[in-house]
């Protein structure tokens, strides 16, 4: 109780709190507020499954399924966060602009208006998606061209809504805004785990005596999946480094860390968009006219063993790649010799650098199993029960991934001004 005391004592961590808790209750206001001219009960068969829309679903905070102004949530951004990551690596112009201020300005502009294109194209998607399920009130004629602006329009403007939202957080709240929506939009849906247990419930009810010990399991497991996600996001490689002092002496030593997940749930949320462009486009496609397509793109729905075996494939490269293009070990290695500090064992210059490389190889090797095996293992239950598990790999990573963040993050402002830290 005394540390909660003063998380309301410290007026600067209050405010920033109250401020990240006012943004979060109006991005659930606008995941609530429908759009005009779309019916959502016409679209509940589609997300009834574990396809790709269902995944878009669960990052928007089901606001996809309920056609409200916030549907598209924050996958514009994360995905133009993405693709501005990895042109900053394939450009050598933008590298360099990943370094000075003025630079990343400049990239920041250029997210922005990534999201904005990924929005429009997203909201267009999904427009005629809505549209040939029969969700659009207006279709023919000048009503129809207009209502069909006004969807797209109101999608893409709240999808912009959406990352300003979160940038407000990072300038004004608690931080990680983007990580902050998505975390406030997975809890809100979490009721969904009472259907499960519903099930569960409803098949011993009719004499599946087995499904009680399947329910004991399912407990067990989720409980020990949470376990793991917050072992996953702490678990880190300390390379000692020892700086040297005066005289030759030996000086003060600080280590290099590398964590297990460098990029967090980012692999996962990447290689899942991948997946999803084939039950995207299978939409469009009519299976009776175009039988051998349709197959073949439904082959790559969310939870086929197809999509399964290339979903931890994608997971590993993209992570592995992640942490290539975060973790320099040649200009770490300069910047080590240029102030004096080294690796026990290690020689300066191109050695240090060889034995950080061997290092991130290990981590990346061991990260991407890690994430492979919490993301795909609940798809691959769901597959064996027959039950979907609202608790997914990548709700997983991400709630218990943001609130160790939270925790730190106020531990480190309460700390700054003289109170013992909240997580000591």
């Amino acid at each position: 109780m005394k540390k909660l005391k003063c998380l309301w004592t410290v007026k600067e961590l209050r405010e920033k709190l109250l401020f990240t808790v006012m943004i979060l209750l109006m991005f659930c206001a606008g995941s609530r507020l429908p759009a005009p001219f779309v019916a959502p009960g016409a679209l509940g068969v589609l997300f009834s499954g574990a396809d790709f829309l269902s995944y878009l679903n669960m990052m928007s905070g089901s606001s996809l399924a309920q056609c409200t102004v916030f549907s598209l949530g924050v996958a514009p951004a994360i995905n133009a966060s993405i693709i501005m990551q990895l042109l900053c690596v394939a450009i050598p112009k933008w590298e360099r602009y990943a370094k000075d201020d003025d630079g990343k300005k400049r990239i920041e502009r250029y997210t922005q208006l990534c999201t904005l294109i990924l929005a429009v194209v997203m909201a267009v998607g999904y427009y005629f998606i809505a549209r040939n399920y029969g969700a659009v009130k207006y279709t023919a004629g000048f009503a129809g061209v207009l209502c069909g602006v006004i969807v797209v329009s109101v999608f893409a403007a709240g999808a912009m809504t959406v990352q300003w939202l979160g940038t407000l957080i990072d300038a004004r709240g608690i931080g990680s805004g983007l990580s902050m929506l998505i975390f406030a939009g997975i809890v809100s849906r979490w009721s969904g785990t009472v259907s499960v247990i519903r099930q569960i419930a409803e098949r011993v009810a009719a004499g599946q005596w087995g499904y009680m010990a399947v329910g004991v399991f399912l407990l067990a497991f989720m409980l020990a999946s949470l376990l793991y996600a917050v072992c996953l996001n702490a678990a880190e490689k300390r390379i000692p480094v020892q700086y040297a002092g005066k005289n030759g002496n030996r000086g003060a030593g600080s280590f290099i860390p590398v964590r297990l997940v460098t990029g967090g749930v980012m692999p996962v949320i990447f290689a899942g968009s991948v997946l999803g462009i084939p039950s995207m486009i299978s939409l469009f496609v009519s299976g009776e006219k175009h039988p051998s397509l349709y197959r073949a793109l439904t082959a790559f729905a969310r939870g086929n063993w197809l999509y399964i075996l290339l979903y931890a494939v994608l997971i590993f490269a993209f992570h592995r790649f992640y942490l290539a293009i975060q973790f320099d070990s040649t200009e770490i290695a300069t910047n080590l010799r240029k102030r004096g500090g080294m690796i026990p064992g290690v020689r300066p210059g191109k050695p240090t650098a060889d034995y950080l490389n061997r290092a991130i190889k290990g981590m990346a090797d061991s990260g991407s199993l890690a994430l492979v095996l919490v993301a795909c293992l609940p798809m691959l239950l769901s597959k064996a029960f027959g039950i979907s598990l609202q608790l997914g790999g990548t709700s997983l990573l991400i709630v218990v991934g943001v609130a160790i963040e939270l925790a730190g993050q106020v531990d480190s402002q309460l700390t700054i001004r003289h109170h013992d830290g909240f997580l000591d």
